[in-house]
């Protein structure tokens, strides 16, 4: 009998301590997991600092491009998709994209690969993904259909262009955030190609239009926010939104530059021109834990005219970028009125 006792003993013991290595590996594996990641991404898909950043197509380019190698994509939902969308696009959610270029088509025999939403800011959000995991001939229609067509323009820009805090910005040089920590990554994987793919899964799979908040609600709650104006210094210091502190373009979110500077217990907003880019940099850092958000449609929402001022047409959406190229629509219903029935598109995403 006190054979057997000591025998169950020593077995309980080797099971505590099991659990407890594989437990304590765990917790190496989550804590080390931003370092693998981050030195990654540095070394091979520096998307920040590409001489094709910010990997938007014009829709005069795409138009052009629709019977040529062009793959096109359409990232909204199913109705809307249905009700109408750019000739051979197809459909696929954001949810949906990985598996899609895995196991559905050979990305690389394409010329062109564009992604498509109603505003150009999922479409960039999702090729920064995409771009990240090395498939580098993807890319977002600038401006989505708002640039396609004059309806789509209506209800997705011209609705929430405004220049209201025109004459509430700052021209001071905002002192940067104190180094902090970086963020945590919990993930059982330990190759960084893994963790990467990983990270932008969980990202496609959440509500991806979560992350482009209104400006109104940025400014009615400032303490919840560090904002990083994404501009270069000379246009930053033109006006800026209060507290925004200047990140110059080209990368400044590295370990050798200001990526420490981030704080991982506030929401920071990246402000640009019009959205576009500040979408492709906000994937850039959720991956690598950071709670990062933009601003819907960037300047455009809140200081428009100052930015039209600078004289850079690529800087602004107006009239000049609405091509009204055709659509592909489904069959109309029958109408036994006079009156032909008024367009209505389809409500959410972008």
């Amino acid at each position: 009998m006190k054979k057997i006792f000591l025998l169950i003993l020593t077995i309980s013991l080797a099971l505590i301590f099991s659990c407890s290595t594989k437990e304590k590996e765990k917790v190496i594996v989550k804590s080390n997991a931003f370092e693998t990641l981050v030195s990654y991404i540095e070394e091979n898909a520096n998307i920040l600092n590409n001489e094709d950043f910010p990997y938007f197509l014009l829709a005069s380019e795409v138009y052009q491009g629709i019977k040529k190698n062009f793959l096109i994509i359409d990232l909204r939902s199913e109705e809307a998709f249905e009700f109408e969308h750019i000739q051979n696009a197809i459909n696929i959610s954001p949810n949906n994209l990985i598996d899609y270029f895995d196991n559905s088509i050979n990305a690389t025999s394409f010329d062109t690969i564009v992604f498509v939403c109603y505003t150009g800011q999922t479409s960039s959000f999702c090729t920064a993904g995409m771009r990240l995991l090395g498939y580098d001939n993807v890319y977002s229609l600038k401006h989505g259909l708002a640039a396609w067509d004059s309806t789509y323009a209506a209800d997705y820009k011209f609705n929430d262009i405004s220049s209201f805090l025109i004459d509430k910005l700052e021209t001071n040089d905002v002192e940067m955030h104190k180094t902090v920590d970086y963020p945590i990554i919990e993930t059982e994987n330990t190759e960084a190609y893994l963790i990467l793919r990983e990270r932008i899964q969980n990202e496609f799979n959440s509500k991806i239009t979560d992350n482009f908040l209104k400006i109104q609600e940025i400014i009615a709650n400032p303490e919840q926010y560090y904002i990083a104006s994404y501009l270069p210094k000379d246009i930053y210091l033109k006006g800026h939104i209060v507290g925004a502190v200047n990140y110059e373009p080209k990368n400044p979110f590295t370990k050798s530059k200001f990526l420490n500077s981030l704080p991982t217990d506030k929401t920071i907003i990246i402000d640009c021109y019009n959205g576009i880019q500040s979408s492709l940099v906000i994937m850039y850092l959720r991956v690598l834990g950071y709670d990062a958000k933009n601003i819907y449609l960037g300047q455009n929402s809140f200081m428009y005219d100052k930015v039209v001022e600078q004289g850079f047409p690529n800087r602004y959406f107006a009239e000049k970028d609405i091509e009204n190229f055709p659509l592909e629509k489904t069959e109309a219903p029958t109408n036994t009125s006079e009156e032909a029935p008024k367009k209505v598109i389809p409500k959410g995403g972008c």
